[in-house]
């Protein structure tokens, strides 16, 4: 026996006894003490060897006789699981995995439970029909998980505790439900205005009832739900969404403000403002889900829960479902205008029985629907005002569509008789409804006070959004780690050559000029450095650019030009990190991939100064809405000035070319004009929020997303910067005052400057670029700097550390002032920062070890 073990031991197996089995001989396993995992019998000896074991001629058979005389599990499927509660099999791999409530189903990953669920208990949400667990498997291929209870490891047969969790445990555990409010002070203050609560209180008494009612707004997968409510539905909402804004953008300015005020009583009123196509899918998606939830409760659903529907609402239903059905690939627009149009129209109570209730509009269902949430509350008031701007959208493209349907030739006519029925001021109408909704909801949201969701440590240097922490030390340390090896991929790139690269300090850049193609790159005080770098490559022969061919003719070698546009896409990247990192407060992703440094249908928004590259946002969130241009400039500190200069002037212009070879004169332009791409198209919002989620992921070790991120550089500003460099354009202007007129109208109309925006003067333009230097500072890029303090550690510095006066002087007057205050605050940023930095090398070297070990 003791043979049997030295063998067994040899190669690195232990045998368990599965006594929960109760059989006889018992089963047994044989475990991978590396692996933690069972082993099939016939490949125990071959398994040892993938750990680097080598076993003797001798011990080989000698392992594999033992095997065949013991009576080891042979195959999962003859060893049943252990039923739960139970401890957990010593010698077997614990994980922290997941359990189906509804079934007796575990594994390891969200993904493999949320897959489960959706394939076998279809119309139920994976994070509300599971629970975290520590499982594990008797085997290693195709594991079948068990949930065990760790706390019950040695105890005995009949434990109690055991008992307890079989017979009394699952039930409680199951319980979910929901408590309605036990008063009126515990009902919010939308709410109380809405009712939801009430409306939904028969469909929303346990957790199970409230996913059954969310299912009707849960839209068709390729695994879930009718098909012909998925993509054909949702084609045909997009498309008559589009039908109705294009039919807008062709209209006059006059009916686009019957679609806001109607009867208009001024020339002077707001227009209906038209969605682009690329945010129109956004905004179809909701009113998808209210048809999808029309549409599987005509027939009866699961939860009971049906919208107050006329007969003719129910046939226009059949109707486009039918439509829908026998010719999905077409858009069947009209028919879903038929149907939508009395649904978002003011509705004959007349001829509705029984008492009045704002329950028989669908509309105001539809509320009560798209706010449930899983817990069985409703949303706050700042996550359903865009809900009803939205529902407003879609009423004014439905109106509009229905004036110019019945129009027999004047149209402003036929859509003001549209208008008049929806918008007239004391109609009950669906849009009357909802914009005094939307205007108590905004009042609530911009008057209630949010509990926090970012705290910052003692020390400053630690900064929570949620569950998402950043250590600034280590987002330092990254951030330069990243500006040295874009640094190294530029100057490999231009094969460690400059090719005497200057820009004068006098270099003029016209920012007022919106000619189309102007750009500072091609200022004629600038010499030639187009093609430079490109007669540098094609006499480099290891670069294998091309080659002449048996006519004479040059032909360019594709894989070495791809070569090139990778290596440029690379750079591109980290170029758009350190700006979108280090040159101020982060903008808008979708705002910041927009920059171009050359004119097009709108101005650039990359100019040059003496002092360096500026970047500035002019579509900004609110354009639309204040109808004005916005600009927001950030300066690059100077280290990313440069390496965007040479990028620009000596790497862009080769790059542009080769992807006119590659391409065509479409993606060509592209290079010509926007600054931020990848493989010869634009960046694209989803690869540069990738792209910031990889750097935070990766070198700030927190999996931080844009989201997050831009939480946290917020705090970060006022941790380390405060309120000392809040610019206010609306603060009176002493000397405008004097002048008789406002500091606006000083910028627009007095001394505008030669190639300056009127609306950006050098004094706000310095203004702005201090802001940007606080940044680079305390990013650790500003020039001879250290990175800074946090605000609160620099002015407890400064309390401490009186001003000392120069003693070697009896006249004060004459005696220079040594600002202790300052010196105290510099040293100890810099040996902080030095610190710091030892730290993070030091912790990157013990993983680095840690993982060479392992």
């Amino acid at each position: 026996m003791l043979y049997e073990d030295d063998i067994i031991h040899k190669a690195s197996l232990i045998i368990i006894e599965l006594s929960y089995l109760e059989t006889l001989p018992n089963i047994q396993l044989l475990v991978c003490t590396k692996c933690e995992y069972a082993l099939f019998p016939h490949s125990a000896v071959i398994h040892s060897s993938t750990h680097g074991i080598i076993l003797s001629k001798k011990d080989k058979p000698s392992l594999q006789s033992i095997i065949d005389n013991r009576n080891f599990a042979k195959k999962s499927e003859d060893v049943p699981s252990p039923t739960y509660p139970c401890a957990p099999i010593d010698g077997l791999k614990q994980s922290n995995g997941f359990a189906c409530i509804l079934c007796t189903y575990c594994c390891v990953t969200e993904k493999t439970m949320s897959t489960h669920i959706s394939i076998n208990h279809k119309g139920s949400n994976a994070k509300d029909k599971s629970k975290s667990i520590i499982d594990q498997a008797l085997f290693g291929q195709h594991p079948k998980y068990f949930a065990v209870v760790p706390s019950l490891v040695g105890s005995k047969k009949n434990n109690l505790f055991a008992i307890y969790l079989q017979q009394y445990a699952p039930y409680i555990d199951s319980l979910q439900l929901h408590n309605p409010p036990l008063d009126a002070n515990e009902v919010p203050p939308l709410l109380k205005i809405m009712q939801w609560h009430e409306h939904l209180k028969p469909y929303t008494g346990d957790r199970m009832k409230v996913q059954q009612l969310m299912e009707l707004t849960s839209l068709p997968t390729s695994s879930r739900g009718e098909s012909w409510m998925g993509e054909p539905l949702r084609l045909t909402i997009e498309g008559y969404i589009k039908d109705a804004s294009h039919k807008g953008n062709n209209s006059p300015l006059g009916i686009k403000c019957l679609l806001m005020e109607c009867p208009r009583v001024t020339q002077t009123g707001e227009h209906w403002r038209i969605l682009p196509d690329n945010s129109i899918g956004a905004y179809s998606r909701l009113l998808h889900q209210w048809t999808h939830a029309i549409m599987v409760t005509i027939e009866g659903h699961v939860s009971g829960y049906q919208f107050p529907l006329t007969d003719q609402d129910m046939i226009h239903a059949s109707d486009l479902k039918d439509a829908l059905q026998a010719n999905p690939d077409q858009l069947h627009i009209d028919l879903f205008h038929i149907f939508i149009k009395p649904l978002l129209y003011p509705k004959d109570h007349s001829t509705i029985p029984g008492p009045y209730t704002k329950w028989n509009e669908v509309f105001e269902c539809f509320y009560a629907l798209s706010c449930l949430r899983e817990d069985g509350n409703f949303q706050p008031a700042g996550l359903v005002t865009q809900m009803f701007a939205k529902m407003k959208y879609f009423i004014r493209g439905t109106v509009l569509y229905e004036g110019l349907k019945v129009s027999t030739g004047d149209h402003y006519a036929a859509v003001e008789c549209e208008a008049l029925i929806n918008f007239r001021p004391g109609a009950t109408s669906p849009m009357n409804g909802t914009i005094d909704y939307q205007r108590f909801a905004s009042s609530i949201a911009m008057n209630t006070s949010s509990p926090p969701a970012t705290r910052v440590s003692s020390c400053g240097m630690f900064i929570t959004y949620k569950d998402k922490t950043l250590d600034v030390s280590k987002w330092r340390s990254g951030l330069r780690k990243r500006a040295d090896e874009v640094t190294k991929e530029i100057d490999d790139l231009c094969l460690h050559q400059t090719f005497d690269l200057h820009i004068p300090d006098d270099i003029f850049d016209d920012w007022g000029n919106d000619i189309r193609g102007y750009s500072w790159t091609k200022n004629n005080n600038l010499p030639a450095y187009k093609r430079c770098l490109l007669a540098a490559m094609l006499e480099t022969p290891k670069l294998k650019l091309g080659r002449l061919n048996y006519a004479g003719e040059f032909k360019f070698d594709i894989a070495s030009l791809w070569e090139f546009i990778h290596k440029c896409d690379s750079i591109n990247e980290k170029l758009a990190l350190l700006c979108f990192f280090t040159a101020g407060q982060t903008p808008r992703v979708s705002e910041f991939i927009e920059h171009k440094y050359a004119n097009s249908t709108k101005p650039r928004t990359i100019f040059m100064d003496r002092d360096g590259i500026w970047f500035v946002i002019r579509r900004g969130k609110i354009e639309n809405i204040i109808e004005k241009e916005t600009f927001l400039p950030i300066k690059c500190y100077p280290e990313l000035s440069r390496m965007i200069q040479i990028y620009l002037l000596l790497i862009r212009p080769v790059e542009a070319e080769f992807v006119k070879i590659l391409q065509d004169d479409m993606h060509y332009h592209v290079y010509k004009e926007y600054l931020w791409t990848k493989g010869c198209k634009r960046v694209t919002p989803e690869q540069m929020r990738l792209s910031i989620l990889k750097f935070n992921t990766n070198y700030c070790d927190v999996a931080a997303g844009t989201q997050e991120y831009r939480q946290i550089c917020v705090q970060m500003g006022r941790t380390f910067l405060g309120s000392e460099f809040e610019i206010n354009e609306h603060d009176i202007d002493a000397l405008a005052t004097q002048a008789g007129h406002t500091i606006a109208m000083s910028r627009l109309r007095y001394a505008l400057e030669f190639g300056k925006l009127p609306s950006m003067s050098s004094d706000l333009l310095l203004r702005f670029g201090r802001v940007s230097e606080a940044w680079w500072e305390h990013a650790g890029f500003k020039p001879n700097c250290a990175p800074i303090l946090p605000l609160h550690v620099r002015q407890k510095l400064r309390d401490t550390a009186p001003l000392v006066l120069h003693s070697g002087e009896k006249d004060l007057v004459h005696s220079p002032i040594i600002d202790t205050q300052t010196i105290i605050v510099t040293v100890t940023s810099a040996v902080i920062a030095e610190v710091q930095k030892m730290q993070t090398n030091l912790d990157t070297q013990i993983r680095k070890a840690v993982a060479e070990a392992l």
